[in-house]
């Protein structure tokens, strides 16, 4: 294969991410515009390596080169693809031969973040590391690490993936803290009649009482669609907290509905 044909299929491919990058963001996995338009990404890649080993894209601000030539490139803040990779210090990406059609997902999946509005605490470096490409890799601009080495960056990165909990996990302790006294904060103290005060202890009850409902409709859903069997000993670990939470605050309905 000519350079100018490399380059002409690099681009093709780059223009295919920025595609998918869109595409995904757009639609669920099940939706077939979204599968065809990852195996159309994955066709790319196949036939360019029918002729090369690897693919490697250098990362500027708003360019993107490919041997020294510019495929892409974006002065816009808004979708820009080269942007987006090296404000969090990515320099190069290479794409090797034998990638896998789901390492191709997994990397786009990670493209069509929108780390502006969704509720990711990492950037795309961790989640690069942390999916451990076998056939895609990159080159980070350490300077941006500010005072982290290699050695130290790595263990910053493992410590970041396991305090990070599964979706059950976050659910639970999402109700957990619910049960849990809020913050004390400085009020001013208002004396209290006893109607008032019988009314406020009805309402506590009821509203705890709610939650540990609601919780336990939660926890019978994740076990119906649990598929490891990890996952439905963890969840049936939480029931039984419910349970002794509900029988210590005499919430005798919850645990009848538990016990059906």
């Amino acid at each position: 294969m000519e350079l100018s044909e490399e380059i002409k299929e690099a681009r093709d491919i780059l223009q295919n991410i920025v595609k998918a990058k869109k595409t995904f963001r757009m639609y669920p996995q099940n939706n077939p515009i979204y599968m065809k338009t990852l195996e159309e990404s994955y066709a790319k890649f196949r036939h360019y390596f029918d002729y090369k080993d690897s693919l490697s894209l250098k990362i500027k601000q708003n360019s993107i080169y490919y041997d020294s030539e510019q495929i892409y490139f974006n002065q816009e803040k808004e979708d820009n693809l080269a942007l987006f990779f090296f404000k969090d210090g990515l320099r190069e990406l290479t794409f090797k031969k034998g990638m896998l059609l789901e390492e191709l997902e997994e990397f786009l999946k990670i493209t069509a973040m929108d780390f502006d509005r969704d509720a990711v605490n990492d950037d795309i470096v961790i989640l690069l590391w942390e999916r451990d490409f076998q056939n895609i890799q990159y080159v980070v601009d350490e300077s941006i690490l500010v005072d982290i080495d290699e050695e130290d960056y790595a263990t910053s990165a493992e410590e970041k993936m396991q305090e990070k909990v599964t979706d059950v996990n976050d659910l639970m302790k999402a109700y957990s803290d619910g049960f849990m006294e809020d913050e004390v904060k400085s009020i001013s103290i208002v004396p209290l009649a006893d109607k008032d005060l019988q009314m406020l202890v009805k309402e506590l009850e009821k509203d705890a009482t709610d939650k540990a409902g609601k919780l336990v409709t939660i926890l019978f859903e994740i076990i119906y669609q649990a598929d490891m069997k990890s996952d439905i000993e963890e969840t049936v670990t939480f029931l039984n907290d419910a349970v002794r939470y509900s029988m210590t605050h005499g919430d005798i309905q919850t645990v009848l509905h538990v016990m059906k």
